[in-house]
C-alpha cells in the first residue's frame, strides 16, 4: 500500500517521469504499427469506419486472448492516476470519475443496480489517500479520505477488466458519444461487393432453439446492419416470435404487426401496391424512427426476374464515400434538418431530422431517407439549391449498382435491418400475376443492443472459463 504524498516527491516523480516516457514512446510505436482496414472499403485507417474505439479491436482470426493483468498504478498529478495493463494498453483515470463510480454496497443498491452515491457530494478536490494493486483479486483498491457527512474513510475496489473497458471512454483520445453500449463486435461498412460475400445468414432454428444461435444472428445484424434468417415457417404472425426472441415488438400506427402485399383497391400506402419503392427508412415522421425491422416472406410467386426484388443499401458507407468526394454535400445534409410528414387516416405525422445525423465527434448516428415522405423545405434561400444539389449527389450514390444488395426474397425467409442505417426498397411488380405477401415488425434499436450485450457477456464469460476466444463465436462467412 503506497502512501500518496510519498509518491508525489521529487525523487519519485523523477523516476516515474522516466518510466512514463517509455510507456509513451511504446503506446506510440503500437499506434503507429496499427493495422488498416481493406482497401476497397477506401479507409485510411479502423478508426475511420469501425465505429469502436481502438483498444477494443476486434478480429475473425482465432488467436487465444490474452488475459488482461494491472501491472502498475501511478499519480500523474492532484487529480488522476495512470493505470498500466500486461497488454501494453494505459489510460488515466480522474479521481472524481473514480470515486463516482464505486461500486461497493453503500454506493450501488445490490438489487436494482442503481446508484445511492450523491455524486454532487463529492469534494472536487478529492484525492485517494492510497491505492495499490491487488494482484490476487486483479483489482485496483482505493482508500478515500473521510466525508463531512459520514466521518469515515471509503474504500473502494474497482476490476481490472473493467477499467480498462471503460479508460478507452474517459479519455478524448477515444470518447465516442454515440457507442452507447459496450458491444464489443465491429461495424462493418459495406458495397453490393462486400456485402455479398458476407451476408449474415442463419437458420431459423438456430435463432429460435438457442441463445448461441441468437447471438450470432443479432452480432450479424449489429455488425452489417442487415441480417437474414432462411427456413423460417410460412405462417403468419411468425415474425412476430422472432421479433420477440429479442424484446417486445414496437406497436406504432400500422399496429403491432403489418402486412406489406398489393391490395386490389383504395390502397392507402404506396407500400400496399406494386408499384417500384425507391430506397428509404421507414417511419421518419416519427420523433424517434423504430431501430430494427424485420420482414417475414409468406407468399413469392410468378414473378419475372426483376420484378419484386428486395433492395437494401449500407447508408453509412454512402454517406462516408460522399463525406470523402464531396465534402460541402456531406456538411450541407448534416447540417439542414428536413421535414417529414405522413397523413394516416385521421391522424398526421411530422418530425424534423437532418438525413445524416452524427454525434458530438462527427460519427454517423443515423440516416434518414424517403422522398415520398419528405415535406417542403425550409431553409435560409442560399442553403436551398446546395441542399437540392447534395441530395441529388447523395441519391446517385444509393443509386449505384455497386452499393446495392439485390435479391429476391423467397418463402420462409425473414431479413432484419437496421431501420437507422441500412436503406431497403423494391423493384416494381405486377400485382396481377405476382403474389407477394411480407409481414412485418419493428423493435427498438436499445431493446436490440440490450439484448446482444446480455448475450455477449454471456458469451464472454463462457469462453473465459473454457478458454476459447470469443471471436470464435462470431465469425461469418
Amino acid at each position: 500500500m503506497i502512501p500518496l504524498r510519498r509518491l508525489l516527491s521529487p525523487r519519485s516523480l523523477t523516476s516515474l517521469y522516466q518510466r512514463f516516457c517509455a510507456r509513451t514512446q511504446a503506446s506510440l510505436t503500437c499506434l503507429h504499427n496499427e493495422p488498416s482496414l481493406p482497401s476497397q472499403l477506401g479507409a485510411p485507417n479502423c478508426r475511420s469506419f469501425l465505429y469502436t474505439p481502438t483498444c477494443r479491436k476486434s478480429t475473425n482470426v482465432k488467436v487465444k486472448e490474452v488475459e488482461i493483468s494491472l501491472e502498475e498504478a501511478l499519480p500523474l498529478s492532484q487529480d488522476s492516476m495512470k493505470l498500466i495493463w500486461n497488454d501494453g494498453s494505459d489510460h488515466i483515470f480522474n479521481y472524481l470519475w473514480l470515486r463516482d463510480n464505486c461500486k461497493c454496497s453503500l454506493c450501488v443498491d445490490r438489487k436494482s443496480k442503481q446508484k445511492l452515491l450523491d455524486t454532487p457530494a463529492i469534494p472536487l478536490n478529492l484525492m485517494p489517500e492510497v491505492f495499490e494493486i491487488n494482484q490476487e483479486d486483479n483489482s485496483l483498491n482505493v482508500t478515500w479520505p473521510a466525508s463531512q457527512q459520514s466521518g469515515e474513510r471509503h474504500f473502494s475496489q474497482y476490476d481490472s477488466n473493467w477499467l480498462h473497458r471503460h479508460g478507452c471512454r474517459v479519455s478524448d483520445q477515444y470518447f465516442h458519444p454515440h457507442k452507447h453500449t459496450d458491444v464489443s463486435s465491429p461495424i462493418h461498412l459495406w458495397n453490393r461487393d462486400i456485402i455479398e460475400k458476407h451476408l449474415p445468414t442463419i437458420e431459423y432454428r438456430d435463432v429460435m432453439g438457442s441463445d448461441e444461435g441468437l447471438f450470432r444472428w443479432l452480432s450479424g445484424l449489429y455488425g452489417y446492419g442487415v441480417a437474414l434468417i432462411k427456413n423460417a415457417p410460412v405462417e403468419e404472425e411468425t415474425v412476430l416470435s422472432v421479433g420477440q426472441r429479442i424484446s417486445y415488438v414496437k406497436e406504432t400506427n400500422y399496429g403491432v404487426l403489418f402486412d406489406v402485399v398489393a391490395l386490389p383497391q383504395n390502397a392507402e400506402h404506396l407500400a400496399y401496391t406494386g408499384d417500384g419503392l425507391p430506397h428509404h427508412t421507414d417511419l421518419n415522421y416519427k420523433e424517434k424512427s423504430p431501430g430494427v425491422q424485420i420482414l417475414h416472406c409468406l407468399h413469392s410467386s410468378g414473378a419475372e426476374p426483376e420484378e419484386g426484388l428486395s433492395l437494401f443499401v449500407d447508408g453509412f458507407y454512402v454517406a462516408e464515400s460522399l463525406r470523402k468526394q464531396n465534402y460541402a454535400a456531406f456538411q450541407v445534409l448534416s447540417s439542414v434538418p428536413v421535414e417529414f410528414k405522413v397523413a394516416y387516416k385521421e391522424n398526421t405525422y411530422k418530425h424534423h431530422v437532418q438525413i445524416i445525423c452524427l454525434d458530438n465527434s462527427g460519427h454517423m448516428e443515423e440516416i434518414h431517407i424517403n422522398n415520398r415522405t419528405m415535406g417542403p423545405l425550409h431553409a435560409p434561400l442560399h442553403l436551398v439549391k446546395l441542399f437540392y444539389s447534395a441530395y441529388k449527389s447523395l441519391t446517385n450514390k444509393i443509386r449505384e449498382e455497386s452499393s446495392e444488395l439485390k435479391f429476391q426474397l423467397q418463402q420462409g425467409d425473414v431479413v432484419a435491418f437496421n431501420n437507422r442505417r441500412v436503406l431497403h426498397g423494391r423493384t416494381g411488380y405486377n400485382p396481377r400475376t405476382v403474389h407477394r405477401h411480407l409481414q412485418g415488425c419493428y423493435i427498438e434499436y436499445d431493446e436490440f443492443l440490450s439484448k446482444l450485450q446480455s448475450l455477449e457477456n454471456r458469451s464472454l464469460s463462457i469462453h473465459s472459463t473454457t478458454g476459447v476466444s470469443n471471436s470464435d463465436s462470431i465469425l461469418y462467412p
